[in-house]
């Protein structure tokens, strides 16, 4: 989008328009090249902070935000912070007793489903592929994920959705 390029050419000036359009989005697909243009400028991060305060966006918008910014390696925690505050996320945790761990893992061995894993890794919103790779193929920045699912257990991936659908 044209409020992208001005991001990436011009953070601080296109600030308020990029926000104004984040806020007005409700997918998140929509809004990723403009994080894009904010996360790949050494001065975009912190601009971007600044311009979402008192802001409230999707939660769509801010969790797209969220992915892309844990997708670049680099540390944005100041940035994940404030989307997870403007698209009033909260946390996902689970504290699973030994019991329910052990049935929860029984039905992943029996109730899996390859295709719905491989549909959801390749997924352009979650990124996956871009630090994991099956089979070889796709980014080195994580762990290959063959066999994920016995080396991870219960323990939930914070990139994994809760919910996939």
């Amino acid at each position: 989008t044209a409020t992208a390029a001005w991001a990436e050419v011009q953070p601080a000036a296109a600030a308020k328009t990029a926000v104004s359009l984040l806020s007005k989005l409700t997918k998140g697909s929509d809004a990723e090249a403009i994080f894009i243009s904010y996360y790949s400028r050494q001065d975009g991060p912190a601009t971007l902070v600044k311009a979402l305060s008192d802001t409230k966006l999707e939660a769509d918008i801010a969790a797209a935000g969220i992915r892309v910014a844990q997708a670049t390696g680099l540390d944005l925690t100041e940035t994940i912070t404030a989307l997870t505050r403007a698209g009033s996320l909260q946390a996902g945790t689970v504290d699973l007793s030994k019991a329910e761990r052990t049935a929860l893992l029984n039905d992943a061995k029996q109730l899996g489903d390859f295709k719905r894993g491989a549909a959801i890794y390749n997924r352009p919103a979650l990124a996956c592929v871009s630090c994991h790779a099956i089979k070889g193929k796709g980014g080195q920045l994580g762990p290959a994920l063959g066999g994920a699912g016995h080396a991870y257990g219960a323990r939930r991936h914070p990139g994994i959705p809760a919910n996939p659908q």
